[in-house]
């Protein structure tokens, strides 16, 4: 069977298992839909929009950073802004940012399936908005969650760029300064994105036979953290490692921005694994020694 009708007969049959599932389980399906509005509304929505407003207008120097971007992660210096874009909006947004720099003729396609692989990381309105605010209630595991997540993501960006070298790329108009109303509009589309994502896949998780943070947030990452209870060793292990793979519903968005361009993200499922691994790795690491 051609590959592409084997994978045309696995889409017919899951949409039909879900449709089957939507009609078999209608009560546990709009409870977990009204739940996963709760959680957008309560938590995600106002601690993620007002950075998402913020964040377009953030002007940050690039010249430091072309270093790590040429001999780290062997990516031309063009592509920082991605990265930039990346590390303070997050994984959707850095998925746009990159293959914005793509479709602009500023890196070759191998380069942009390498910047998927550490530009899409978590962002600082999550980390410190929503799981420091909402699930672990402490600013100081945050931070050393956070670093965790960043050296892990950093790490699999250098690991998939070993034995590459940076194209020449194109040089690139810097972009202009958006207004206050162009970014209200702009995190308005975010957010409602983020929370969809959210409420469909919610929706599926709450039929799973055995739920757990670790099994939730493979699915959705939020709906994961948010069973997580408060600031353990456990909790901060599973949250690295989650906040590292992503979840399904963050693998769809990003899908949806790379398939536009033709870009295959079979290195990026890779270093989202990796750097979940990595991320609770450092995190027991700093467990180890804060709680002797």
């Amino acid at each position: 069977m051609p590959k592409e009708k084997f994978y045309g007969l696995l889409k017919t049959l899951g949409v039909s298992a879900a449709a089957v599932l939507l009609v078999v389980f209608p009560r546990e399906c709009s409870a977990a839909a009204c739940d996963a509005l709760s959680l957008c509304l309560t938590r995600l929505t106002p601690s993620m929009f007002p950075f998402f407003v913020l964040s377009p207008m953030l002007r940050l120097p690039e010249r430091p950073f072309r270093f790590l971007a040429e001999k780290v992660f062997r990516v031309n210096g063009g592509c920082v802004p991605a990265y930039l874009i990346g590390l303070f909006g997050g994984y959707r947004v850095g998925a746009a940012a990159v293959c914005g720099l793509y479709s602009d003729g500023a890196c070759s396609k191998d380069e942009a399936e390498r910047l998927l692989t550490f530009c899409c990381c978590a962002s600082p309105s999550f980390v410190f908005g929503f799981l420091s605010a909402a699930v672990l209630r402490s600013v100081r595991y945050s931070v050393l969650l956070y670093a965790a997540h960043l050296f892990a993501s950093a790490s699999a960006g250098f690991v998939f760029g070993l034995g590459h070298a940076p194209s020449a790329g194109t040089s690139r108009t810097p972009p202009p300064d958006r207004g206050f109303a162009a970014c209200v509009k702009s995190a308005v589309s975010s957010m409602a994105s983020v929370c969809a994502y959210v409420v469909f896949t919610s929706v599926f998780v709450r039929l799973l036979p055995f739920r757990s943070s670790l099994s939730v947030g493979l699915l959705e990452l939020s709906s994961g953290l948010s069973l997580l209870g408060g600031a353990s060793p456990v909790s901060l292990c599973t949250a690295a490692f989650l906040m590292g793979w992503g979840g399904l519903s963050v693998h769809c968005q990003v899908s949806s921005f790379a398939s536009r361009h033709g870009l295959s993200l079979r290195r990026y499922y890779a270093a989202r694994a990796l750097s979940g691994l990595l991320g609770a790795a450092v995190m027991f690491v700093i467990c180890k020694i804060m709680w002797k």
